[in-house]
């Protein structure tokens, strides 16, 4: 999650490039990874808009990473900011070829959402506030809004892995495909803000979310971003981004996994079949 107060001088001073040892993503098959905003509480404790990543399921609902959201839960908040974006391609006039200008976003929402997370971090925020620590096999949050948004008909939503799936993916994890997106306004260099990274050095944890120390890291400001996996000619929605993770030997990212844990989440939330079918395949 990044908190910002003026995102151009931000953009400014930022020198890195987001998703390291990525590439620009064009392809509207994954238009359903957008960039969101919701309310958190800045270092000095004043109220700011806290960025993320997530992953539209449906019109209706979408998928980041609990601690995204988890501060507006805390705070009670409800307003959801939603771009949704695409690259954009102009004719150029000294000689009419077409030339990609970057990413822009199409669509700006400000929508009232529920945010929902698991019943044992409610817990947490309930007793610590916007300051409770998120373990790894927390950090799933769902976002359903209170009315459809109205997207174009041929967008493409993403299709949560089903548990018979993963289960099956857990043992071959070396024969699928995983794969980064992510929407970065802040640690980059261009305007290549949408970008994807291929993961090929990861393992499952104990605790059911993946680690990754591949050739691609994540930065700060990918959080919620969606973890792909291409997997017997589908591709799937299986985790999501948390973050940067460390000990004094290594570092390593973390991605929690939605099988079995969003499903989890749905259901003890009561949310309505229609939505928690779209998590329980």
């Amino acid at each position: 999650m990044r908190s910002i107060v003026l995102l151009a001088t931000l953009l400014l001073t930022t020198l890195s490039q987001a998703l390291t040892n990525s590439t620009p993503l064009q392809d509207l098959a994954f238009q359903s990874n957008v960039f969101i905003g919701s309310e958190a509480l800045d270092t000095d404790g004043s109220s700011v808009m806290g960025y993320c990543n997530a992953t539209f399921i449906s019109a209706q609902v979408l998928v980041t990473a609990a601690h995204c959201i988890a501060e507006s839960l805390a705070l009670s908040k409800d307003l959801l900011h939603v771009e949704i974006g695409a690259y954009k391609f102009v004719a150029r006039k000294s000689d009419g070829k077409v030339v990609n200008i970057g990413y822009a976003p199409i669509i700006k929402k400000d929508v009232s959402a529920h945010f929902i997370v698991s019943k044992a971090l409610q817990k947490k925020l309930a007793i610590n506030g916007p300051s409770a620590q998120i373990p790894p096999s927390e950090d799933i949050g769902i976002i359903v809004l209170n009315d459809k948004l109205e997207l174009d008909a041929n967008f493409v939503f993403a299709n949560v892995i089903p548990r018979k799936i993963w289960s099956d993916l857990k043992t071959r994890l070396g024969s699928a495909q995983f794969s980064i997106v992510s929407i970065n306004y802040f640690d980059t260099t261009s305007m290549d803000y949408k970008r994807s990274a291929s993961l090929n050095k990861f393992s499952l944890s104990y605790g059911g979310w993946l680690e990754s120390q591949s050739t691609s890291r994540v930065e700060e400001g990918d959080s919620g971003s969606p973890l792909f996996v291409h997997y017997q000619n589908h591709t799937y929605l299986a985790a999501v981004v948390k973050g940067l993770a460390t000990n004094i030997f290594s570092s390593w990212d973390v991605l929690p996994a939605l099988s079995t844990k969003a499903c989890d989440i749905a259901h003890e939330n009561n949310i309505a079949t229609e939505f928690s079918d779209l998590f329980c395949k």
